[in-house]
């Protein structure tokens, strides 16, 4: 039986006869049987297998509708020197990771001059957003009813970070989650569609308008039944839950700032051996205005953390920075 040789795996196009890898590594297709194949089927893939024998691998990517095919590590490379080199000489996120691998974390008495109200340059926090699944329709109503009662929509953690609350709710499996600082319900109830069946979510708000608002929401919502709101002091209801016991999965900070400290000491007694904690807002020490005091408290926080030997934390620049923490 005629077979044809091993040949690489090929990407053909017959309008221009042009042939790339798929794959550096010995991939091979299986052996092909000549007979049987008739006429037109010979015609076909003649060609494509005379092109085969004398390829070579490119040195040059060349665009196409998908982009360049970077499965090809030569290809990959060539992109990386022709289209990727210079942007990187800049100050990029890419290259400010690279040097800060070795870099000393040194205490800083302040944080830095940022003179812009926002982490992300136009257009990224709405390209975000629109890369993200749409939230359910509970979510529209909490914004409506916000706008409705007056209150100051941007303490909503909003939509991407609303889906990434929930996806972790999921990760985890988490089945208690204590959310301080309810305001509308947002966090809330990102939480309850990612706790499991019968889990539950314990937030906590003192503003009683804002409680009025996030109960309405929870009335109506699905998943709404999985939120305990209680409406009071958080400082002394966290104590109490500590004095009580209480342990859960997933504690996250988002009340007053200039208290997060106090939470947070409080937050790793609630916490369950393999829970974590989050402080949402965190590099808003950057984005306030310097003369905010709230700003000077925000950096002497997460300071404070990184220099905490009871833990491993990563500061994420999700929205306005949240400080994810586990206990080590």
């Amino acid at each position: 039986m005629s077979e044809l040789p091993f040949l690489p795996r090929l990407k053909y196009s017959p309008s221009d006869s042009s042939c790339t890898t798929m794959s550096l590594k010995p991939a091979f297709i299986a052996p092909i049987s000549l007979r049987g194949l008739g006429a037109s089927n010979l015609r076909a893939i003649s060609p494509w297998y005379t092109k085969a024998r004398s390829f070579a691998r490119p040195t040059r990517w060349t665009a196409s509708a998908s982009g360049p095919d970077t499965s090809n590590i030569d290809t990959y490379n060539a992109w990386i020197a022709e289209k990727q080199s210079a942007r990187n000489q800049a100050k990029t996120s890419s290259n400010i990771g690279v040097t800060s691998i070795t870099k000393a974390r040194e205490d800083m008495p302040s944080p830095p001059p940022f003179p812009h109200p926002t982490l992300f340059q136009p257009g990224a926090e709405e390209y975000a957003c629109d890369m993200t699944r749409l939230p359910p329709k509970d979510f529209g109503i909490i914004a409506q009813e916000t706008e409705r009662a007056g209150l100051f929509a941007p303490c909503m953690v909003g939509a991407v970070e609303g889906q990434f609350l929930k996806m972790l709710a999921q990760i985890k499996a988490a089945k208690r989650v204590l959310d301080i600082g309810t305001f509308t319900g947002y966090s809330a109830l990102a939480f309850a569609q990612g706790v499991v069946e019968g889990g539950q979510v314990i937030t906590i708000e003192a503003d009683g308008r804002a409680a009025e608002v996030a109960r309405k929401v929870f009335a109506k919502a699905e998943h709404g039944d999985r939120i305990q709101l209680v409406e009071t002091d958080a400082r002394k209801e966290v104590a109490d839950m500590v004095k009580r016991g209480d342990k859960f999965d997933i504690v996250f900070l988002d009340a007053d700032k200039v208290n997060y400290r106090n939470y947070y000491e409080d937050g790793l007694k609630l916490l369950k051996e393999d829970g974590i904690l989050m402080a949402d807002n965190a590099l808003c020490s950057l984005v306030y205005s310097q003369d905010d005091p709230v700003r000077q408290s925000l950096h002497d926080f997460a300071q404070f953390v990184r220099n905490d030997e009871r833990v491993e934390q990563v500061m994420l620049t999700v929205r306005e920075g949240i400080l994810l923490v586990r206990k080590v």
